[in-house]
């Protein structure tokens, strides 16, 4: 789903149920950057002159894992890209961000000249918009936990959306619901999908804390430290607590800084993030306002438990877990095939 609203969105392509070549070549793609973002997952990355090793030599297999993954990231502005352009010159292309850019450059004066060195930039500009499917999916993946470990919440969650939306129908994005926004900002804060960000690159001299820090030095942003901060959300950080978010008035609190350090820093920030964050609110609270999550039971009728345990890597997700879900009553029911029929 993350992917395809992403693909359709920047670039009008409308993804096969299976076996899609963009979904494919993202996965590869993405699956790359998980293992190479941490800066300290290869050695050759603290001891550069690794790289002059040969292939064959013993430890040199991360070679041969670069050269695949190049070919797939290579590979990934350059599938979609070329889908507009085909899409363009038959006519048929839908509108997106891509051939909406594309339009406005033909129709320049200078079009030769962009169309020589834009094209590229283009399509490297859109791809980064396909991590934002890796990060909808494990937000959605901590979301489905922690309403599983926190059923009051999700009473509450449920509670707020029926207020506001009733029983007959799903909910659309016109429909303010603060407890939501809430969640939707703590299933950022509690897990957050990097823990660590990207390495950045210092690009002048600068002091932190009394230490000098060189230009070109490489600094990396420790997200779950800015986003479980005592000062700023309370002893109890590693709970599931939307009202982090609210004011007593049951509003969201404008005075609490957003959760974007959940998106990465400064230039190399998520260019999606407002995307993903309106797709995990759409699809949390459609869950909410038709399902029920509860812990599934083992032979003896005793609750299992979620470890609650995550994979590592860049990208972190949670360990699939056992959860019963069911439709919260017929009406629900109903309101689902109604959707699915559509």
């Amino acid at each position: 789903m993350a992917g395809m609203v992403i693909l359709s969105t920047a670039y009008g392509i409308d993804v096969q149920p299976e076996d899609d070549p963009h979904i494919d070549i993202s996965v590869k793609s993405l699956h790359a950057m998980a293992c190479t973002g941490n800066r300290g997952f290869y050695l050759v990355n603290s001891l550069p002159f690794l790289k002059y090793i040969p292939e064959f030599f013993p430890g040199a297999g991360f070679k041969k894992e670069a050269h695949e993954w190049y070919k797939s990231v290579s590979i990934m502005p350059e599938l979609p890209y070329a889908f507009v352009k085909r899409a363009l010159a038959a006519g048929t292309a839908k509108s997106s961000t891509a051939s909406r850019v594309l339009e406005e450059i033909e129709g320049a004066p200078d079009a030769d000249d962009q169309e020589t060195n834009g094209p590229l930039e283009i399509a490297h500009q859109l791809s980064p918009g396909s991590a934002g499917a890796d990060t909808t999916v494990s937000a959605l993946g901590t979301f489905m936990l922690a309403m599983t470990l926190y059923p009051d919440v999700q009473k509450k969650a449920q509670a707020a959306t029926d207020a506001v939306v009733g029983q007959g129908r799903l909910p659309d994005f016109s429909d303010n619901i603060p407890y939501m926004d809430a969640v939707v900002k703590e299933v950022l804060r509690w897990r957050p999908v990097t823990p660590l960000a990207l390495p950045h690159a210092v690009t002048a001299d600068d002091i932190y804390n009394g230490y000098r820090i060189p230009a070109g030095s490489v600094v990396v942003g420790n997200t779950w430290a800015i986003l479980h901060d005592e000062t700023t959300f309370g002893l109890n950080t590693h709970e599931f607590i939307p009202e982090h978010w609210l004011n007593k008035d049951g509003e969201i609190n404008t005075a609490m800084r957003e959760p974007d350090a959940a998106f990465g820093f400064g230039r190399r920030i998520c260019p999606g993030k407002d995307m993903a964050q309106w797709s995990v609110w759409i699809c949390a609270v459609s869950i909410l306002a038709t399902l029920n999550i509860t812990k599934s039971v083992d032979k003896r009728g005793a609750p299992i438990e979620p470890s609650g345990e995550y994979t590592s890597g860049l990208l972190c997700y949670p360990i699939p877990h056992e959860c019963d879900i069911v439709p919260r009553s017929e009406a629900a029911q109903a309101v689902i095939w109604n959707a699915v029929s559509d």
